[in-house]
């Protein structure tokens, strides 16, 4: 990789073609049209990496931008989302539905768990994220299982109200 950064043009384009003849990546600072890759202005938040480019048209207004991000997006968000990673496979095996995991991690996202995270309380942060896993498996779980033993049955009396019915009970006889 080659970082050309100098004030004198014609040295940084004899630098671009003889990276691009050894086929090696070059970045002719503030030449776009002479950069096989780009720096964006970083936001890091381990693991969650957001990145902001101008493409080159005004780096100093990416740079400032990302100045104004960072106070938006608190460092617990990073955390957060490693204690997403760590439950990530137990929520894919303990919720079965992409909706419902969507669902659960919206609720975990927008509630209890990342205040939790936020205020630096990391250990009750995932206490909280497993207690409400548990309870959506549980409740998931007890919806399968009551759908599983119930069957459908008609009583006496609403067998008389069926449509289809009516007409057979009205025409019966007492004897």
């Amino acid at each position: 990789m080659i970082i050309a950064a100098t004030d004198d043009e014609a040295l940084n384009h004899e630098i671009y073609a003889d990276a691009t003849e050894l086929n090696i990546p070059v970045n002719v600072v503030d030449t776009p049209p002479l950069c096989d890759f780009i720096f964006p202005a970083i936001i890091d938040r381990n693991p969650i990496v957001i990145g902001i480019s101008s493409n080159g048209k005004a780096p100093v207004l990416a740079r400032l931008l990302r100045a104004r991000l960072e106070t938006l997006i608190p460092q617990g968000y990073g955390k957060l989302a490693k204690l997403a990673g760590d439950f990530r496979s137990e929520v894919k095996s303990k919720i079965p539905t992409l909706t419902g995991r969507r669902q659960f991690w919206e609720r975990a996202f927008e509630g209890q768990v990342s205040q939790l995270m936020f205020a630096g309380n990391e250990t009750e942060a995932a206490a909280q994220l497993q207690a409400d896993l548990d309870s959506t498996a549980a409740a998931i779980h007890d919806k399968a299982h009551a759908a599983e033993n119930t069957t459908p049955t008609l009583s006496d009396e609403s067998e008389k109200n069926h449509p289809r019915r009516r007409s057979l009970y009205r025409w019966r006889r007492p004897w």
